[in-house]
């Protein structure tokens, strides 16, 4: 399997060998054109190279084996060192025909000669590279550590005339120290006293302020004090009088409902009591009304009697 990335600049492509990834098989392909027309890839000339190749060659080894001729190649080649290219059997990428080899107006048998690259003589020189990488290093550890040396014996140089002159100065300074001796330690009595009385003086001020900030602080914590006390108290009676206001609104409340129930309750009983009354003249009216009708037709009934026996 192999996967296909763009990079940074466009026309570059790499190919790398996904399956065996661990074992860094990397090959790029370079393409530019000419007048709108592609010419021969990098990648396509390293694959026509590699035909015959081991599967893994060095791209130092590949820049040996070609002979580059043409100024535009050159750059190619150099880009090529230091990197790893597969064979044709590990990059999906397909061979160079001889078709392509006329179109891109290109001889390859000039351009480059093959060359079999071993597997002994790839070993050789690894071995031989890293033994001239670890005698560089071998060789920039002494330019360091000679270097270093050279530093030190000028700082060296530079104590020691140091020490020269600190000396001659030390030595005219100790003659007038010791002429001024005997002056210097009569005075140094003196001041030596002098200090003393100033000393105990600065301990007593000292010990006077400490006191007075104490008593400042402590007044300072009863202060305190009594102002979170007042705040306490002043919060306390806030929260009574907001708790009495609730309770007298509540009761308030509690009047109006009960007069509003009351006074729903007679609207209703008068209501009903109205109703009842209405309703009892309407039966009154309706038992009325049977006893016409019933009349009327008793009366009519025995007027056509009457008719029916004279005829």
């Amino acid at each position: 399997m192999y996967g296909k990335h763009r990079s940074l600049d466009s026309n570059t492509t790499r190919f790398v060998d996904l399956e065996r990834a661990g074992k860094t098989q990397i090959a790029w392909s370079w393409t530019h054109t000419d007048g709108g027309k592609e010419v021969l890839s990098m990648h396509q000339v390293l694959l026509y190279v590699l035909r015959s190749s081991k599967p893994l060659v060095p791209a130092e080894e590949i820049a040996n084996m070609l002979q580059w001729e043409e100024l535009e190649w050159q750059k190619y080649a150099e880009e090529c060192k230091g990197m790893i290219v597969t064979n044709p059997g590990m990059v999906h990428c397909g061979t160079l025909s001889a078709a392509d080899r006329s179109d891109a107006g290109l001889d390859l048998s000039r351009c480059f000669k093959e060359r079999e690259v071993t597997e002994g003589e790839t070993g050789k020189r690894r071995e031989r590279e890293k033994k001239k990488r670890e005698k560089q290093k071998r060789g920039r550890e002494t330019e360091t550590r000679e270097r270093e040396a050279r530093v030190r014996d000028k700082r060296g140089i530079k104590r020691e005339k140091k020490r020269r002159e600190k000396r001659r100065k030390g030595k005219s300074k100790r003659e007038k120290r010791e002429r001024s001796k005997s002056e210097g330690e009569r005075s140094e009595r003196e001041r030596q006293k002098r200090e003393g009385h100033r000393e105990i003086e600065n301990q007593e001020r000292k010990k006077e302020r400490e006191e007075q900030r104490e008593t400042e602080k402590e007044r300072g914590r009863e202060r305190t004090l009594r102002s979170k006390r007042k705040e306490e108290r002043e919060r306390d009676e806030r929260e009574r009088v907001r708790e009495k206001k609730e309770k007298d609104l509540e009761r308030g409340r509690h009047r109006e409902k009960q007069e509003t129930r009351r006074e729903t309750k007679r609207s209703n009983s008068d209501r009903g009591r109205e109703k009842s009354k209405r309703k009892g003249e309407k039966q009154v009216e309706w038992e009325r009304d049977i006893k016409q009708r019933s009349k009327r037709k008793e009366r009519e009934e025995r007027e056509r009697q009457e008719r029916e026996a004279g005829d």
